[in-house]
Order: structure tokens, then C-alpha cells, then sequence
């Protein structure tokens, strides 16, 4: 007994003292990157209020061929580099205040503390070019924003081979990792260097990332099948779908510019502007799936959440594609009949995908509940058709029947019993049988 008292002692004592080492750690960290960036902002504005003539411009600042398109959006050179900067704050502000409420809510979990290490490193110091800026416009900053921006880089890369187990599944996938690593010391580090991969062919960079993004994804599929327990399983889908919803809005915005955006204005500043909200959009889809998977992943069900993320995303794709067709075809056959445009076409269009659309999300609906959620789609018949019997069926039997085979199709129980209360006999308030309860049926053996 006195020995295991103080080897409790011993362990409360130990598990105090790494909550302590590891908050001052993360605000050792975080404060120094918050000040980076913070010490960015003046150079990062004027690096953006000045027009690039060199073949090397900064991202998102503009050409003075650039600069006449500004009045049109009711901006000018100083509002446009405020502007884009303004996002760039906002978006360090959220990803540093989640990093900063996973750090405070669960500080003993190792996996935890280090996603909130992640979070403000990558957030804070690599995505936005604010700190960038303060290294360009001062040398003697340049080593440490490199640092700050090398970390995290690199404790994003880490963080998608370790989530949620905190391991590397399998255990050689450290090698994939390190390897990766490895080309982002110069890039960061040492930019001067003749081998670095800014310098790189970009046939070879797209190589490498897809073989990046390939190791990862074996990585993440063997921890989910032979690794993660169920609740890792859940937290693994919210950063999947985060990471996704990331692709998905950057990908949209990036190609729907030169489809909707006339062709005098695809390199202008409202290009950069739209690119650079659908950036900072999609990205913060990964900090906030990543703190829902830590902190309330309970909360949600994101089997639900994907499920309507499927059918509505199908739904809308098909519809814009019948939209656009019904469009150009109606406008064809006009422009033949009377040789001018008319809006007939674009009513009609819409009318089309008015009375479609209640149809056809029913139909994607039922389509992918019956090929990814077998189970659910079939319980969910079972129920409907068993209410239908409930409203229709008067005969006791056969509706205690229907009631057992529901449950044992739907919740699939090792054993089912029905038991129902012996009414009291006429003129007799109030009596029973001696036990009160009778069994009135129950499954067949081959059913248990």
C-alpha cells in the first residue's frame, strides 16, 4: 500500500510537471510566432502597395498593368494590399485561437498538444506570406522566418502520417516522412542554394507531391483498418472531409475564374482577390475539422455530414450541368427561329431545374444510401414499411410479428422478447395475473 501511494504520488507528480513543461512549451512557441507575424504586417502592406517590374513579384502583388482595373472595384493600390492582408489576419487569427483552444483543453494528450503546435506554426507562420514579407524586406529577420516557416511545414507533414494514433502506421512510413522533410530544409532554410526546390522543373515538384499525397494516403488507410480504434476512425473522417472541402473550394474557385471572369480580367487584381479568399476559405476547412475531430467529434455525426455532402454536391453538379445545357440549347434554337437572343431560355432553364431538382435528389439520395450506407438505408426501409403496417394492421398477432422481425432487422439484438400486460378482468379494477406480465413471443432460435 505504501508503495503504491507513492508510486501514484510519483506519477500525478510526473503528469504535473509535463502539463507544465508542455503549455510553457506551446506559448514559447506561439508568442514568438504571433510577434513574426504581427512584424509582417507593415512590410507585408507595403510590399503589396507597390507594383512589381521585375520578373519576380511577390504572391498577390501587381503589375502596373494591373493597377487600372483597381477603380472598377472600388479599390485602391493601398485598399487592395489592405484587403489581402486583412484576410491573411483574419485567418492566422482563427487557426492560432483553435490551436490555442486544443492546447488549453487538453494538455496531457501528446497527439493533442502537438496539433495545437501545428496549427499556429502552420497558420500563423507558413500559409499566410505576412511573415515572408518581414524576411524579404529585412535580412536579419530572414533566418528567423525561415525557421518559423521550415517548423511549420514541417509539422504539417508529420501531422498527416500521425493523426490521430500519434504512431506512424506502419512503422517505415517514418522514412516517407523524413524523406519529405528533407527538401524543405534549403527551401526554407538556405533559399540561396543552387539545389533547392524552388528551382525545380515543375513536372518534378507535381511528381513529388502526388507521391507525397500517395504516402499518405496508404498510411492513413492502413491505420484505419488495421490500427485505429473506432472513435480514431471517426476523428480520421472529419479531417478527411476538412481536407476534401479544402480541395473541393479551391478547386471551384480556380476554375470557375476562367469560365465566368471575361478574358480582360483573368490577370488582374480581382483574380488575385477571389483566388486568395477561395484559398484562405478552403484551408481554414482543415483547422476546424481538426479541432472538431479533437474536441467534439462526439457531438456531430459525420457519416450524416458526408452522406449529405455526397448527395447535395451530385445533385447541384448534375443540375448546373442540365442548366447550362437546357441554356445553350434553348438559346441555339431561338437564335434559329428568330435570329436574337432571348430570356425565354434562361426561364425555362430555371423553371427545368426547379421541378427537377425535388426528384433527383431523391434519386441520388436512395442511390448512394443503397451503395455506401447498406445498413442504414436498410433499416430505414424497415421502419418505413413497419409504420405503414402499424397504420393498416388491427390483428394483435401478426402485429407483434411485424414489431419482432423490425427489431431484429434494424437493431440486430442477439435475443428479442415482447412481453404485454395482462388486462384486468371486467368489473375487477385494478387485478392482475400473479407475476403481471406474460410473454407473448419472442424470436426463433435460428433468429438469435
Amino acid at each position: 500500500m505504501a508503495g503504491g501511494s507513492g508510486t501514484s504520488r510519483q506519477g500525478e507528480s510526473a503528469s504535473g510537471r509535463g502539463l507544465v513543461i508542455g503549455r510553457v512549451l506551446w506559448l514559447a512557441v506561439a508568442v514568438p510566432v504571433v510577434a513574426l507575424f504581427v512584424a509582417g504586417v507593415p512590410p507585408r502592406l507595403a510590399q503589396l502597395a507597390r507594383t512589381c517590374v521585375g520578373p519576380a513579384c511577390a504572391p498577390g502583388q501587381l503589375t502596373p498593368a494591373d493597377v487600372p482595373a483597381l477603380p472598377a472595384l472600388h479599390l485602391t493600390l493601398a485598399g487592395y494590399a489592405t484587403f489581402l492582408v486583412g484576410i491573411d489576419s483574419v485567418s492566422a487569427l482563427i487557426w492560432f485561437v483553435l490551436g490555442l483552444m486544443i492546447w488549453w483543453r487538453l494538455p496531457r494528450d501528446r497527439m493533442a498538444l502537438f496539433t495545437a503546435f501545428t496549427l499556429v506554426l502552420f497558420g500563423v507562420a507558413r500559409f499566410p506570406d505576412v511573415p515572408a514579407a518581414l524576411g524579404a524586406a529585412n535580412p536579419a529577420w530572414a533566418l528567423p522566418v525561415g525557421v518559423a516557416r521550415f517548423a511549420g511545414s514541417a509539422c504539417l507533414s508529420l501531422f498527416v502520417y500521425l493523426f490521430p494514433g500519434g504512431t506512424f502506421a506502419p512503422r517505415w512510413m517514418r522514412w516517407a516522412a523524413l524523406l519529405w522533410l528533407v527538401p524543405q530544409i534549403p527551401e526554407f532554410l538556405f533559399p540561396q542554394l543552387p539545389v533547392s526546390p524552388t528551382t525545380f522543373p515543375l513536372p518534378l515538384l507535381l511528381l513529388a507531391f502526388l507521391a507525397f499525397v500517395a504516402s499518405v494516403g496508404v498510411s492513413q488507410l492502413y491505420r484505419y483498418w488495421w490500427v485505429s480504434t473506432p472513435a480514431q476512425r471517426e476523428q480520421a473522417k472529419w479531417v478527411v472531409f476538412g481536407t476534401a472541402a479544402a480541395l473541393i473550394i479551391y478547386a471551384i474557385v480556380a476554375f470557375a475564374l476562367p469560365v465566368f471572369l471575361p478574358p480582360s480580367d483573368q490577370t488582374g487584381p480581382l483574380p488575385r482577390i477571389l483566388l486568395g479568399v477561395g484559398a484562405v476559405a478552403g484551408m481554414l476547412c482543415i483547422p476546424v475539422s481538426i479541432s472538431v475531430a479533437i474536441l467534439r467529434y462526439r457531438l456531430f455525426d459525420i457519416d450524416f455530414i458526408i452522406n449529405r455532402a455526397l448527395v447535395y454536391g451530385l445533385v447541384s453538379a448534375v443540375l448546373a450541368a442540365v442548366y447550362f445545357g437546357a441554356v445553350a440549347a434553348l438559346q441555339a434554337a431561338v437564335r434559329a427561329l428568330t435570329g436574337a437572343e432571348n430570356a425565354v431560355a434562361i426561364v425555362a432553364s430555371t423553371l427545368l431545374i426547379a421541378a427537377l431538382f425535388q426528384p433527383l435528389r431523391g434519386r441520388v439520395q436512395t442511390t448512394i444510401d443503397r451503395r455506401f450506407y447498406r445498413a442504414r438505408y436498410d433499416a430505414s426501409r424497415a421502419l418505413a414499411n413497419f409504420s405503414a403496417t402499424l397504420r393498416e394492421e388491427v390483428d394483435l398477432p401478426r402485429l407483434r410479428e411485424h414489431l419482432l422481425e423490425t427489431v431484429a432487422s434494424t437493431i440486430r439484438p442477439a435475443h428479442v422478447t415482447l412481453w404485454l400486460r395482462t388486462p384486468a378482468p371486467a368489473g375487477v379494477a385494478g387485478t392482475e395475473t400473479a407475476d403481471g406480465t406474460r410473454s407473448s413471443g419472442e424470436m426463433a432460435p435460428g433468429q438469435r
